[in-house]
């Protein structure tokens, strides 16, 4: 009975050991297609997977920003997967939830699935956006559903227009201050002088 039950917890502490190497926070990975962006850009952020050997069937989570900094424009899947879901209502509590699902598991790295933005041209301060990856689930070939850990991508912003305002012009000098004064001395014209040692020779 003692060595049943031993052969047992062997079995279990495998198949946990095995479904952990299949399962890890660095599958998923997210990216932008800049890193410092101004106001009116548009930058699209890549949702990737890394080379998986139990092979992955699909991804669901939720992608988060601010409204006043970034405008979604549209959401796009890669030929690696056949099927995207993405809440773009903006009314709804599920805003930017989206789920990704495949005909067959994927065991090649690369990118799963994109969203584009649009930084609001109104955006006024410089200070780096931030976009959310939240409540990641990654449904493996072996390992089942597994919680991917959060991740979130920091956008820079240049302002250029804050730069020009806070440059003051210089007021044009006049010419006659540029040039300096100098006082010179007077001259007295030695022509009109009578020598008088000559005339009383």
């Amino acid at each position: 009975m003692k060595k049943l039950i031993s052969i047992l917890i062997i079995m279990i502490i495998d198949f946990c050991i095995i479904n952990f190497s299949y399962a890890s926070d660095s599958d998923v990975s997210s990216r932008l297609s800049n890193e410092i962006a101004k106001p009116g850009d548009i930058i699209t952020l890549s949702i990737d997977i890394e080379k998986i050997e139990d092979g992955i069937a699909g991804l669901q989570g939720k992608i988060s920003w601010n409204e006043s900094e970034l405008t979604y424009i549209n959401s796009n899947v890669s030929n690696k997967f056949s099927t995207l879901n993405f809440n773009d209502d903006s009314k709804s509590n599920a805003f930017g939830s989206f789920s990704v699902y495949g005909n067959e598991y994927v065991k090649t790295g690369g990118t799963v699935f994109t969203v584009t933005f649009k930084v609001n041209s109104e955006l006024k301060k410089e200070m780096p956006v931030t976009i959310g990856i939240t409540q990641i689930k990654a449904e493996y070939q072996t390992a089942g559903t597994v919680n991917i850990k959060d991740k979130e991508i920091k956008l820079s912003i240049i302002n250029e227009t804050s730069n020009e305002d806070n440059s003051e012009e210089k007021p044009e000098v006049p010419d006659d201050e540029k040039k300096p004064n100098i006082n010179t001395p007077e001259v007295t014209n030695t022509n009109n002088i009578t020598d008088n040692t000559i005339s009383n020779a």
